[in-house]
């Protein structure tokens, strides 16, 4: 029957109803749908093709450019305690020179704490990123990828006090175990693979992956390049701000822009 007849024969309030019900029975179908598909949207969508590769180049360049500053942090400040102020010997120097007692004990007790230090955030890190791999399967990929960036972030955070403040190196392993609580670079990079294997197909899952590694590749060598020099034009300071910047960023980015990928 026609909508001219039909609104001839019933009267007006009931058509009203009809098309109230119509169109909630409409709303809660697209709510339905929206609820089945189980992605969780952030704040804003991003229009070109990227997911998670800028959280992993982020978190992969600032892991790359604290490394071997903080090392020769370590070589400074505990040379600076013990009074030696020359320079690290070269290895092909004559054998017949007895080596400098103060420069042995310098590079064993930078050894050592650099030693305590990468293995107190591993062994944290060791417990803590199989739990967040199989929390992410139920919780999702983007806690895993914002909760470790802001531990990396702390860790900065640590390593800025202590050397604005002068204080003891040990304090760095304060920032470490900071750092392998909330799951460290290792959580970061299981992560990230496992949302690529989430929304990708078989065809597309390759050139993905190689993207991922491109990026880990590219952002430890720009970071190499400009590490060492930005720390003789400047000192440890201003770099380490830079850590913390694009810790944060990384963190930000996974949080308004990556999609949910695990379905609940």
């Amino acid at each position: 029957m026609d909508e001219p007849d039909t609104a001839a024969i019933l009267p007006g309030d009931v058509l009203t109803a009809t098309d109230e019900e119509t169109h909630d029975s409409g709303d809660h179908k697209h709510e339905a749908e929206v609820a089945s598909t189980g992605f969780v949207r952030p704040p804003f969508r991003v229009t070109c093709p990227v997911s998670v590769e800028p959280v992993l180049f982020l978190s992969m360049f600032s892991l790359a450019l604290q490394a071997p500053l903080s090392t020769q942090y370590l070589w400074d400040r505990i040379s600076e305690d013990l009074g030696y102020n020359g320079s690290k010997r070269s290895g092909c120097s004559n054998g017949s020179v007895p080596p400098d007692p103060l420069q042995t004990e310098v590079e064993i007790l930078t050894a050592h704490w650099n030693l305590y230090i990468s293995l107190g955030g591993f062994s944290v890190g060791l417990f803590v990123v199989p739990l967040l791999g199989s929390w992410s399967d139920l919780a999702g990929r983007r806690p895993v990828l914002i909760l470790p960036n802001i531990g990396l972030a702390l860790q900065a955070v640590v390593y800025l006090v202590v050397m604005y403040l002068k204080l003891p190196v040990g304090y760095f392993l304060v920032g470490r175990l900071l750092s392998g609580l909330s799951g460290d670079f290792n959580a970061i990079l299981a992560g990230c693979f496992a949302y690529v294997a989430d929304t990708s197909d078989r065809k597309s899952r390759t050139i993905r992956v190689a993207i991922l590694e491109a990026c880990l590749g590219l952002s430890g060598m720009l970071a190499s390049i400009i590490g060492g020099q930005w720390r003789r034009a400047q000192g440890y300071i201003n770099p380490f701000w830079l850590v913390l910047a694009t810790n944060l960023a990384s963190a930000l980015y996974a949080y308004l822009f990556v999609r949910e990928s695990v379905v609940a």
